[in-house]
């Protein structure tokens, strides 16, 4: 072999082994394998964590609280009243008309009868809308029995009247528009039925 060829050869020898020696795998220090260790543990780690079930809230129960406790208000018996008792529809101070008719009016008066043809006896109550021209007002009250009858001088001007019926079926009655009764001197009558007070 001459040696010609043999520098060939070892040439190419060379170029191989360099060739292969750059596929080679690069080595890599302890700190990177222990940077990489690490990492892949983080990971593993979140991987894991991601994997578990989302943590449910559970409310409270509600806390019971005892219901508000029920006190009887004192109850105003209407049978009680007379004509010269205000209405207990408010306080007086709050409105003038919740007092009884004034003794010795100013203002001219009308005579109301009251019929019941409600079919039971009645607790009535009725009274001024509003004042007079003197600045006169009233309200009064009254019982009736089954059909009867009753009359009462008061105050002329529109009003209203409110009876509770006590009977085989009780019902409340009241009237649906004024009771105008203006005209000074003159007798009115009125009817109580089971719901309407109203004109005869």
């Amino acid at each position: 072999m001459s040696k010609r060829s043999n520098v060939f050869l070892c040439g190419l020898l060379t170029l191989m082994l360099v060739a292969c020696s750059s596929n080679a795998t690069p080595e890599l220090d302890a700190t990177q394998i222990s940077n990489t260790a690490i990492a892949n543990a983080w990971t593993a780690l979140a991987a894991t964590h991601a994997a578990l079930p989302s943590p449910t809230i559970t409310p409270l129960p509600p806390t019971l609280t005892p219901p508000p406790t029920f006190t009887r208000q004192p109850v105003i018996t209407l049978a009680a009243m007379t004509l010269s008792s205000p209405a207990a529809f408010g306080s007086p101070t709050e409105n003038p008309c919740y007092l009884p008719f004034p003794e010795f009016p100013q203002g001219g008066t009308v005579t109301a009868t009251f019929i019941n043809q409600s079919g039971g006896s009645v607790a009535l109550s009725f009274g001024m809308e509003e004042e007079n021209s003197y600045g006169e007002c009233g309200s009064g009250s009254d019982n009736l029995g089954i059909f009867d009858e009753a009359s009462v001088k008061i105050l002329a001007g529109c009003y209203w009247a409110f009876g509770y019926v006590s009977g085989p079926e009780t019902s409340t009655a009241k009237n649906i528009n004024p009771l105008c009764m203006t005209a000074a001197g003159t007798e009115y009558e009125l009817t109580v039925g089971t719901e309407v007070i109203g004109f005869k």
